[in-house]
């Protein structure tokens, strides 16, 4: 297929946008739906695991597309489901956390064995690797909470400390790294973090299986918690989660969201900080992997280690990254700007803001290098102006509108 005019460009992505503002309530079928809550034997103190009592009542219960509620505790207070082997989502429905939590506990998980045959070692990446907290493999599903301060909590705790003492999430353990809040396969599932923190896994927040399409990941902006870094206690090398619940993405071993092959998807509205990589990671890796139609805005960003978008993988096609605040810096990278290949078409990165002032000690702060139509504009990043062309490195993009001018965007502080 050819690519897009910029005018087409645009037509898709208002078509998105329609999409979406659809998608969310097409998410819910059109029947009238059974609300069941987890009964009395799938303990909720965090005495027992869990894992398969959690597993099997989300699968034999009701019917598609029924809403299933977790019990609170005793005096109304948060449910607490331990879940060590994670909890596998296998069919449509809707998943109300209720205000409850659902956590691994600290370590990897290794003493316990998978619940199903896709973790185990004949595949690509074995047990614990790829222990997740909850695994979606279906279409139509949606994870939510109806109260606030609901949790899904993994196993890190050691963080990724600097020479000045300065921590970037959690530890990046390559063994570890498929151990992600949500792991997610399927058409047209919603994540819902409004009232939901992911917290402290060693991979991603939210991870979209290769093959995925139509996937939405929404929430809200926080404020003063995402800006100063909130949501854990360090002593030494190691976090501590604290009491309070802030719902958003943060303390991750990996990216906060990632994909590396997805027709559709929209990020909304999210709060994501001290990722251990970058916030969002778009990279397709393998020979036939493209990520297309990827909407990212209004989100929110605090402290991360590497860059706040990645997009260093093969093809990225039609991305619109707008009206986003990191209160770190903003970069974006595609990787080295030299290579020729691999190349992307239609990207517009508009209005987006940067709080610290970028001092990258290679290239520029926006590096979109290999793009066939790309708009920047109106976005704000300021830099140290330490080297020349700190703000955009275009290396063979071809079609490029910048406006206003780079040293506007990117001012010199």
């Amino acid at each position: 297929m050819g690519m897009l005019s910029r005018r087409a460009f645009l037509r898709s992505t208002a078509a998105f946008g329609a999409l979406a503002a659809t998608g969310l309530s097409r998410s819910l079928p059109a029947r009238a739906v059974s609300t069941w809550v987890s009964p009395r034997s799938i303990d909720n103190a965090g005495r027992q695991n869990v894992s398969l009592a959690l597993t099997e009542w989300l699968a034999t219960t009701g019917q598609d597309g029924d809403v299933f509620k977790l019990r609170r505790g005793s005096g109304y207070a948060p449910g607490a489901y331990w879940i060590p082997q994670g909890v596998a989502i296998r069919r449509p429905l809707q998943l109300d956390l209720n205000g409850s939590w659902l956590y691994t506990g600290p370590g990897d998980g290794s003493d316990r064995p998978p619940l199903y045959d896709d973790q185990t070692p004949h595949q690509f990446a074995p047990w614990p690797e790829r222990r997740y907290c909850v695994s979606v493999v279906a279409d139509m599903v949606r994870i939510f909470s109806s109260l606030r301060c609901a949790r899904i909590q993994g196993g890190a705790r050691e963080a990724n400390v600097n020479s000045l003492g300065e921590p970037f999430g959690c530890v990046y353990d390559a063994d570890l790294e498929s151990q992600h809040g949500i792991r997610s396969e399927g058409y047209h599932n919603l994540y819902d973090l409004t009232n939901i923190a992911i917290e402290f896994v060693h991979g991603d927040g939210v991870e979209i299986v290769q093959g995925s399409r139509a996937a939405f990941i929404i929430g809200t902006n926080l404020g003063a918690p995402v800006r100063k870094n909130r949501g854990g206690t360090l002593s030494g090398s190691s976090w501590t989660p604290v009491a309070p619940v802030y719902p958003g993405i943060h303390h991750t071993g990996r990216h906060g969201i990632s994909t590396a092959d997805c027709d559709g998807l929209l990020i909304n509205g999210v709060s994501a900080w001290h990722t251990g990589r970058a916030i969002i990671d778009l990279e397709p890796g393998g020979a036939t992997d493209v990520v297309s139609n990827v909407r990212i805005s209004g989100t929110e960003a605090g402290q991360h280690r590497l860059n706040w978008l990645a997009v260093a993988g093969r093809v990225i096609n039609d991305l619109v990254v707008t009206d986003n605040v990191c209160h770190s810096q903003i970069s974006i990278s595609t990787g080295d700007p030299t290579m020729t290949t691999p190349r992307h078409a239609n990207w517009q990165i508009l209005r987006n803001r940067g709080g610290l002032v970028y001092n990258g000690y290679k290239d520029g702060c926006f590096t979109v290098a290999r793009v066939d139509g790309l708009l920047i504009s109106d976005n704000l990043q300021p830099v140290s102006g330490n080297r020349p062309a700190m703000g955009i490195e275009l290396g063979s993009s071809t079609d490029v509108t910048v406006d206003p001018g780079e040293n506007l965007q990117f001012p010199v502080m």
